[in-house]
Formats: structure tokens, C-alpha cells, sequence
């Protein structure tokens, strides 16, 4: 991850922390009778509403909450404190992406294995609330909106690119009633009580969210039940990456990704940095970017031209590049310009007289 999000506190908060009593203080406790009366008060106008709105027929909170009431009440007392502990660490989102050894998130599949009806129940409910049931005008009203939200975001978080690729523009305050979509960091399929966590939601570019992402687990690697440290999108201490790339072909014109070694390196953030590409394949987008006709050659092409109108040196002329990289790295994918540029020249492509013709 190129860099990180600054979280924003917004109302829709509360619609987290209702979830967590009604896990945590309903079904956890759960005895006798259900009762509408044992949910969080701001809950229980929600669910109200919506059950007296004949116009929401999808979404309907209290049948769901009820059935799921009534499958907690055959847990013992030890399985409910399990589920109470459960929904505590599979929202302690930062702990997850640290590998915390004293945290251990729960699965459907496991839940699954104890009761495969309760997993399938509250899968159903979880996977309701977002988008279905944040996007009801009941929770609006009480809440916010999310692209409230977003409006809010914005105005903090400015860079205007994914931080996931930085490659791909972000709507910004000017893009009048339109927003990012949201990706569920921790995949909403696999893991319960966070789907309306903030935490673990953010908006990123829909390549990363799901061209590349999808349902891929950053906490795991591909068929391991280890679990790995990951980049935390609201890290408050994120390193700075250094990217170096290496072409083993000077043959710009017909370059290939498989001539391209591309590397990045952050002491201490090795595994971080393998679960990063490992979720969004950067290293084989970057390589085709570089590879790029309007990409890579482009930049190469641009330096030769500038060379010629300021009657400077092509490494002068990169020299101011990797100046602006500094500055503005996310601007024009400078953060992969400078080391294509600086791999370009160790391939001896900056030699006067070079015959070699980027496009």
C-alpha cells in the first residue's frame, strides 16, 4: 500500500455500535422470549420503522434478528461467551492486519462447523446490512448517509488516488453526487460482525476493489490457514515504500513484463508488503504500465524530447523527475516514473547517440 487513509469519525458509527449490543448484550444473553425492547433504543426505531413500511419488503430487520435470537438461546454459556469474544476481535481491524497472536478472527466456515444454520443465518443478515439496509432511508435518517460519508472523507483524504495502486483517480468534492464504491477490507462473505465497520470499509479504485481484490483475504496466504500481517488502510505509522526496478532488455520498443525485475523493500514489512501484491497483483500491473505504449515508453519518449527542446541531457532532464517524485509522488504515477526512468538509464538508454526508439 502506497500510502495510507487518515480515519474521519462520522454518525454512521453508530450503526456499528448497535450491531455490536445486539450481538454482544441480545443474542449473547439471549433467553425466554425475544423481546424488541432488549435491542440498542436507536436499533429499535430502526427496526420498527422498516417493519411498519410497507414499501421495504427486501430488508426487514425484525424477523431476522428474531430468528437468530432463538438459535443463540440453544448455545450453552461458554459458546455465547465465545461469540461475545468473536465479534470483539473480528472488529479490532488494526490487531488483524498486525497478526496478533492474541487475536483470532472467527469464519463462517468455522461457525459453520458448530451450528450450520446459525452461520447461515447470520451470514444472510450480515450481508444485508451493507449496502441493503445502510442505504435505507430509516438508518439515513438516524445516521447518515454514506456518500455523507464520503463528502466528509474527501475533504481529509485529498490525494485524489488509490492507495492501494496509486495509479487510478478517486472522485473528488467536484464530481457533484458521485462517489467511490467501498471495499470490505476483511471479505463480508468470510468474516461476520464487521460488515458495517468503518474500520474496515474504504473507498478504493475499482480495479483494486474488484478487478483484483474481489474476494481475495489479505490476512491469508492463497490455501494456508496462516494468518500473515497486512498493510492497515488507517495505519497511523505506514513506512515509506522505496520501488526499484531492473530491465534485463535495453529493446524498449517490444519491452515485456518478463523483462522487467520490479522490487519494493520497507525493513521490517516484508510480509506486509507480499500480502499487498498478493491482493491487488501490483507488481504484474506495474510491469505492464512500464511496458505501456502511453505508460513507460511515453516517459522515456518525454525525456528524449525535452532533452532536445532545453538542450539538456536525457539524465538531466530525469533528474527533475525524480525531483517531483520526491514532492508529488502520487502525481503521474511519479512514484513509478522516477524508478523506470532511473532502470532506463542503468540499461544504458540515456547514452547519446542511442538508437533505441521507445515507441
Amino acid at each position: 500500500m502506497l500510502f495510507t487513509y487518515t480515519y474521519v469519525p462520522h454518525s454512521l458509527e453508530g450503526l456499528q455500535e448497535c450491531i455490536k449490543h445486539l450481538v454482544q448484550e441480545v443474542w449473547c444473553k439471549a433467553s425466554g422470549d425475544f423481546d424488541i425492547e432488549l435491542l440498542h433504543p436507536e436499533l429499535k426505531k430502526i427496526v420498527l420503522e422498516i417493519f411498519h413500511d410497507d414499501s421495504v419488503t427486501k430488508t426487514k430487520l425484525f424477523e431476522p434478528i428474531k430468528e437468530i435470537f432463538d438459535l443463540f438461546k440453544t448455545l450453552d454459556p461458554e459458546q455465547k461467551s465465545q461469540f461475545q469474544d468473536w465479534c470483539e476481535t473480528n472488529n479490532d481491524i488494526e490487531a488483524l492486519c498486525k497478526a496478533d497472536p492474541e487475536k483470532q478472527p472467527v469464519t463462517y466456515s468455522q461457525i459453520t462447523k458448530l451450528d450450520s444454520n446459525l452461520s447461515r443465518k447470520l451470514k444472510a443478515f450480515f450481508k444485508m446490512l451493507y449496502p441493503d439496509v445502510l442505504n435505507l432511508s430509516a438508518v439515513r435518517r438516524e445516521f447518515g448517509s454514506v456518500s455523507d460519508h464520503f463528502q466528509q472523507f474527501i475533504e481529509t483524504n485529498d490525494a485524489e488516488r488509490c492507495p492501494c495502486c496509486g495509479i487510478e483517480r478517486l472522485k473528488n468534492q467536484y464530481n457533484k453526487g458521485k462517489r467511490e464504491a467501498y471495499d470490505h477490507f476483511l471479505p463480508k462473505a468470510k468474516y461476520p460482525f464487521n460488515t458495517v465497520n468503518f474500520h474496515n470499509l474504504a473507498p478504493i479504485c475499482h480495479d483494486c476493489n474488484s478487478t483484483y481484490k474481489g474476494t481475495k483475504d489479505p490476512l491469508k496466504r492463497r490455501n494456508s490457514r496462516q494468518y500473515r500481517k497486512s498493510f492497515y488502510i488507517y495505519a497511523t505509522n505506514h513506512p515509506d515504500l522505496e520501488c526499484s526496478l531492473t530491465l534485463r532488455s535495453n529493446k524498449i520498443s517490444c519491452l515485456k513484463p518478463s523483462e522487467i525485475d520490479l522490487n519494493f523493500s520497507a525493513s521490517g514489512y516484508e510480509t506486509e508488503i507480499e500480502a499487498w501484491d498478493d491482493t491487488f497483483n501490483i507488481r504484474e500491473r506495474y510491469k505492464a504500465i512500464c511496458c505501456g505504449k502511453n505508460d513507460g515508453k511515453y516517459w522515456l519518449q518525454q525525456v528524449f524530447d525535452e532533452s532536445q527542446k532545453c538542450d539538456a541531457s536525457p539524465k538531466e532532464i530525469a533528474k527533475k523527475v525524480h525531483e517531483n517524485a520526491k514532492k508529488y509522488p502520487e502525481a503521474e504515477a511519479n512514484f513509478l516514473k522516477s524508478p523506470f526512468l532511473k532502470a532506463c538509464e542503468e540499461a544504458g538508454l540515456f547514452r547519446p547517440n542511442s538508437t533505441t526508439n521507445p515507441t
